[in-house]
């Protein structure tokens, strides 16, 4: 049993209280001089316990007539975003460093009206690439160019080595480091292949593509394993000729592909047995995308205003999703655009009402509602740590959000701002 010593003036012996005042003192002084000197403090990440505390902290506007942003993306470790807008005319491109208080650090015009994804490269915070090039984003040189008339729909693989495509009759990867091109498979008198909705698996060892067979007039998943080397093909499904497809996702172990198209089709494949764990022709409005958690337990369907969440155990099982979204003004007229936290805590839709709603993800319980744009949310993402949502607007805004609570007001290297183009 513990006991307690007496000093001969009858008080216990007990440290005395300076070290820990100390201590505190030092923490505040740091803190000061964080504030004082423009040091960035950031904002605690946003949690199902914090959501229903977030505020609009930053707001950049493009004040061209008619202009909306269209696209967001942020670098790897976070401290680049990205941004694609357009005034109808024209597409222009701009990144920001967040580590400069949201300096403007590149912005330049598309020389060509294609619809263009805008990605970072893991190679290096200076690159991305946009169609078929590859450009710095500081100095706007373009530093490699493939020789391809890339299809819209193309991917980037896990690892920022290459780039898939479909190049006239072939399906093709990109090195990118070299600007050299890897035929993989060729459109033959029995096959067609299509580029749409193709996928690289997470470990990057995989890709799965859309095919049409004219011997059975019916559409396959294709599956080539061990791309790099020596490529097996496996064929998933046999779907009607007039199956208008959607999403296409790898699981986050690789095990079995999800696959949406129009009409409510929702099919889990199996690689290994080619069995589709779902048992059901239809789950859903029209599920042209897809997107699987962080964690892999739950996934995302949506398309022309509909929205739907399932746990994937559940959606095995029983096909019963966790929430279901419809349009309040009918058929939309694109689809919502939904999005994970880092830790899979949280599920955010994004309407063409302009609101961004905020579920916890698990289960699927609606936690508040941003009134975040006067036009139509066109992009969503979080920051890679999960402290900051950033949203895209037909409004010709970008908006940046953050929990406000007793902390909030140390963020002094994001306060409020606006700027303007």
């Amino acid at each position: 049993m513990a006991t307690t010593q007496q000093h001969t003036d009858g008080k216990p012996d007990g440290r005395s209280p300076l070290p820990q005042i100390l201590v505190f003192f030092g923490v505040f002084v740091a803190l000061v001089i964080a504030i004082l000197s423009g040091r960035k403090v950031l904002p605690p990440r946003i949690t199902p316990e914090n959501a229903a505390n977030l505020q609009e902290i930053v707001r950049i506007t493009d004040h061209r007539p008619s202009a909306r942003f269209i696209e967001i993306a942020m670098s790897p470790a976070g401290d680049y975003l990205a941004s694609t807008s357009t005034d109808g005319d024209n597409i222009y491109h701009y990144v920001w460093d967040l580590s400069k208080n949201w300096e403007l650090v590149s912005s330049w015009e598309q020389d060509d009206f294609k619809v263009s994804n805008i990605v970072f490269l893991d190679s290096g915070p200076a690159t991305i690439y946009i169609t078929n090039r590859l450009r710095d984003l500081q100095t706007h040189e373009i530093l490699q160019t493939f020789d391809s008339s890339m299809d819209r729909f193309y991917r980037l693989s896990p690892n920022s080595r290459w780039i898939l495509s479909r190049d006239e009759a072939s399906l093709i990867v990109w090195d990118i480091q070299t600007g050299a091109g890897h035929v993989l498979m060729n459109e033959t008198d029995d096959f067609r292949y299509s580029v749409d909705g193709g996928r690289f698996s997470d470990d990057g060892t995989r890709i799965a593509v859309f095919t049409f067979d004219f011997g059975c007039s019916c559409h396959k998943i294709a599956v080539l394993s061990n791309w790099e080397k020596d490529i097996q093909v496996t064929f998933l499904g046999a779907f009607d000729e007039n199956t208008m497809w959607g999403g296409l996702r790898f699981s986050t172990d690789n095990k079995f592909i999800a696959v949406g198209g129009f009409g409510g089709i929702l099919s889990f494949f199996d690689i290994d047995s080619s069995q589709d764990l779902l048992g059901r022709p239809t789950m859903g409005s029209d599920n042209i995308h897809l997107r699987f958690s962080p964690d892999g337990h739950q996934i995302a369907a949506w398309g022309f205003g509909y929205t739907w969440l399932w746990d994937v155990d559940e959606a095995i099982k029983t096909g019963v999703p966790l929430l279901s979204l419809q349009p309040r003004r009918g058929r939309g007229d694109f689809g919502d655009i939904v999005e994970f936290s880092p830790d899979s805590r949280l599920f955010l839709a994004g309407n063409i009402e302009g609101e961004i709603l905020v579920y916890d993800a698990y289960p699927g319980n609606l936690i508040t509602t941003l009134d975040a744009h006067e036009g139509a949310i066109r992009d969503i993402q979080l920051t890679p740590d999960g402290r900051m949502l950033i949203s895209a607007g037909g409004d010709g805004t970008l908006r940046v959000w953050a929990v406000t609570e007793s902390s909030t007001r140390l963020i002094d290297a994001i306060a409020p701002t606006m700027k303007q183009f």
